[in-house]
């Protein structure tokens, strides 16, 4: 009787360890908010308006390359901004979506059509440790709304979101 206790004491304690991959690639959510648009830097025909979230995913080969995602995002005069009914474009923004590496769920970003102008979500190790990101480090004025303005400030690596 005391050789069952002693194994089912012994099973009991000694669980096996399942190794785990680690993530191979990486996901972005882009949120790109109404009164905007996203256009696709590889395909300029892919034009979308805004309200929606934007799917990017890089494969752990364009990971190992430091393949960017560029884009262009254009924001509009609305509301109280708008100065007649036609849709006057104000910024267009020079943008790219770069993984520096593989991790676990989607990172989240959303951009604002003002100031702080992108939030990202803490959801995906990749945001926490600043090795996924968004940054649109050139852009235009495109209207008399943001001319003498400074350019919108849209770089997720140079904050930190833990």
């Amino acid at each position: 009787m005391l050789f069952p206790i002693l194994s089912a004491s012994f099973l009991a304690s000694s669980a096996l360890a399942i190794p785990v991959p680690p993530p191979s690639d990486s996901k972005f959510n882009l949120g790109i908010p109404l009164h905007t648009s996203y256009i696709n830097g590889s395909n300029s025909a892919d034009i979308r308006p805004g309200d929606i979230t934007v799917i990017m995913e890089f494969t752990a080969s364009e990971i190992g390359q430091g393949i960017k995602k560029d884009f262009h995002w254009i924001t509009y005069e609305h509301d109280d901004t708008a100065k007649s009914d036609e849709i006057t474009p104000i910024w267009n923004m020079t943008c790219f979506a770069i993984a520096k590496k593989a991790f676990e769920g989607p990172a989240e970003f959303t951009l604002q059509d003002h100031s702080p102008w992108i939030t990202a979500g803490v959801n995906a190790s990749g945001v926490q440790d600043g090795s996924a990101g968004i940054s649109c480090p050139t852009g235009s004025c495109l209207s008399d709304e943001c001319k003498g303005k400074e350019l919108p400030l849209i770089d997720t690596f140079l904050h930190y979101y833990i």
